[in-house]
């Protein structure tokens, strides 16, 4: 369990549905060896990535916007288990 603000919440020790809402916490999974179900690119465009990025990220999912609004309703419908 971690306690945070709002309480305490159990994370999975190996979380398989990953929301990740910034460029560098999405490089972080993708070096360890996870790959996200969600991203939350800075611009909403997968070209914006940093070159060693771009061709790790096909296939996963946009929850933003191009003004980097989070799409709540599309985070919900990944079911994720750490965002």
């Amino acid at each position: 369990p971690v306690q945070h603000m709002m309480g305490t919440s159990c994370i999975t020790s190996d979380p398989k549905r990953l929301i990740t809402l910034y460029t560098p916490a999405l490089a972080n999974a993708l070096a360890l060896g996870i790959k996200p179900t969600g991203i939350s690119p800075a611009t909403g465009n997968l070209d914006q990535f940093p070159d060693y990025l771009k061709g790790k990220v096909e296939g996963i999912e946009i929850v933003a916007n191009a003004s980097d609004i989070l799409n709540l309703e599309k985070i919900l419908l990944l079911k994720p288990d750490l965002i």
